[in-house]
């Protein structure tokens, strides 16, 4: 699995890039493939005609030196992010290559599986770096089930809503089938969302803030919940896209409690997350599907760096220790949460955040140094991080 490029391929062998397309016939879902034949006379396709590119690759003849010091000068004016494919084993070309500006070199011209690869991680990087400055977004998810991911999501939500600055929250639900977000706010779940994703109608601000839930407080809510069967292979990826561009442009926070399955629906948030919490309980099965998900999420291009490790319900007693997780996972942060059933019980059943009903219960204070940890505050901030406030729940 993998996002969707639509892969510009250019050169002056047109024979060379026709070759390129027809390696590239068997990921023609996820790989859409225009040709700009390159000359002297059009040295660099127009700027017209690289309008819904993702990325570019160029590849190189024997005239190499000109065509990447063309690439060096058009990656000056131009953001579009270039991956270049010619000789291999020739460490002057590579060199030359990423001195241009080259997001990476590819030496097997008729490689599909390394083209499709390399391709698909510029056009990930371009999409972060057009991120910058938007809104962060964290999400929960548990590979097992049961583990507690959407009660502790909607703690945390509550807690960084209520933080010192009053951040804009929004709290998601992208469980199509088994969501169940909203009673955690003693609100009716809807299938407006999930309605619009699965038709073919547009999806913008206005159609999006039509289906928020809890407009007058903090967080709020958004839930994909479905009362007909629907596949996450059915769905326009796309509109999902559509979706995060928004949430994260008008919110601070976006806090996501996701399905356990990695689908088309699951896949674009993952992608693009500031960071995702992987929920599991004390168990050493869950422990072994957690280790296999956190895999899965690296063989599709996942950056280790955004995964951490979130241990619900811990008990001291417990045979399966802290420091065993540590070994499974060592390079990934991970937090502990104890166990207390009957205040989460309570809290649940009535819809109360814990923070508001047991401040001083060490669930509490624990949940709050959480919620520091992962989303911390900026320097002038650092002292007032939590408040007890109401106000914003």
């Amino acid at each position: 699995m993998g996002i969707t490029v639509n892969l510009g391929i250019a050169g002056p062998d047109v024979d060379q890039l026709k070759k390129v397309e027809v390696v590239l016939a068997d990921h023609h879902d996820i790989v859409q493939c225009t040709l700009f034949p390159l000359s002297k006379e059009r040295p660099y396709p127009q700027a017209s005609e690289l309008t819904g590119v993702d990325v570019l690759l160029i590849v190189l003849d024997k005239d190499w030196q000109q065509t990447i010091e063309l690439m060096a000068n058009q990656n000056t004016s131009s953001p579009l992010p270039f991956v270049i494919c010619g000789p291999d084993n020739d460490a002057n070309i590579t060199r030359q290559s990423f001195k241009a500006g080259a997001q990476d070199y590819i030496g097997d011209l008729y490689n599909g599986d390394a083209i499709v690869q390399v391709v698909q991680s510029a056009a990930r990087a371009q999409s972060r770096q057009k991120l910058a400055g938007k809104g962060d977004l964290t999400l929960f998810v548990t590979p097992k089930g049961g583990a507690g991911t959407t009660t502790l999501a909607v703690n945390l939500a509550h807690i960084l809503a209520a933080r010192a600055g009053k951040p804009d929250v929004l709290i998601m639900d992208l469980d199509l089938q088994y969501g169940n977000l909203p009673l955690n706010f003693d609100e009716n779940p809807n299938s407006r969302l999930a309605r619009a994703i699965s038709n073919d109608e547009e999806i913008d601000e206005s159609s999006l803030d039509a289906c928020l839930l809890r407009k007058e407080y903090n967080p709020q809510i958004l839930a994909t919940f479905s009362d007909e069967l629907l596949s996450p292979w059915d769905i326009d990826a796309g509109k999902i896209d559509q979706i995060m561009d928004i949430v994260t442009s008008r919110f601070d926070h976006v806090v996501v409690d996701m399905p356990r399955s990695i689908d088309p629906i699951a896949y674009h948030p993952l992608e693009r997350a500031n960071r995702i919490c992987v929920v599991v309980q004390q168990t050493l099965s869950d422990m072994r599907i957690a280790s296999h998900y956190i895999r899965l999420l690296q063989d599709q291009g996942i950056s280790s760096d955004t995964i951490c490790l979130i241990i619900n319900r811990y008990e001291k007693k417990n045979s399966i220790r802290e420091q065993d997780f540590h070994a499974a996972f060592s390079s990934h942060e991970i937090y502990i949460v104890p166990n207390d059933y009957k205040r989460v019980s309570y809290a649940t059943d009535t819809t109360t955040a814990l923070t508001a009903r047991w401040k001083n219960a060490f669930i509490s204070r624990t949940l709050v140094k959480l919620s520091n940890s992962l989303w911390p505050l900026e320097p002038d901030n650092a002292e007032k991080k939590f408040s007890w406030s109401r106000k914003a729940a």
